[in-house]
């Protein structure tokens, strides 16, 4: 159990709203990496492995997860919608998707492409309706995370 404290007290923070390039989230991704081999039964198991008996999501699931919950606010109008960005809703949400179905815009500048509207659309709309038509943030939460890193 200390080498888990240890874990958590030198792990990334929490970095929901930080946006790092390919090369930095792969730089925090190596110290995460590391500490999971601090402890000492786990050095010779995979990171995968560890991550798993950990019960330690990717820092690529993390970002995932905070992108889907800020998309489900805006959506469901929690935040202000005076004051909150502007998602453009698919004309034609009946499809095999969700109710919430975003339009999938294209752009000619590499800056606009990345930014956050742009990179959620997708994988938004491949969420099913049971996980994204329900009351509360709560819910959502524990639906996506059932729903699994591993299908987003």
């Amino acid at each position: 159990m200390r080498g888990l404290y240890l874990l958590m007290s030198i792990s990334v923070p929490d970095l929901k709203h930080v946006y790092f390039t390919v090369a930095e989230l792969f730089e925090i991704e190596k110290v995460q990496k590391r500490a999971t081999k601090l402890i000492m039964n786990f050095k010779n198991m995979s990171y995968t492995d560890r991550l798993q008996r950990l019960n330690l999501p990717t820092l690529k699931y993390k970002r995932l997860r905070g992108d889907m919950i800020e998309v489900f606010k805006i959506t469901h109008e929690i935040y202000d919608p005076d004051v909150s960005l502007k998602l453009v809703y698919h004309p034609n949400s009946n499809t095999r998707s969700n109710n919430y179905k975003l339009l999938n815009q294209s752009f000619h500048y590499d800056a606009r492409k990345y930014c956050f509207s742009a990179r959620i659309v997708n994988i938004w709309n491949s969420l099913p309706n049971d996980v994204v038509d329900v009351n509360n943030v709560n819910q959502f939460k524990a639906r996506l995370d059932k729903f699994g890193c591993t299908k987003m």
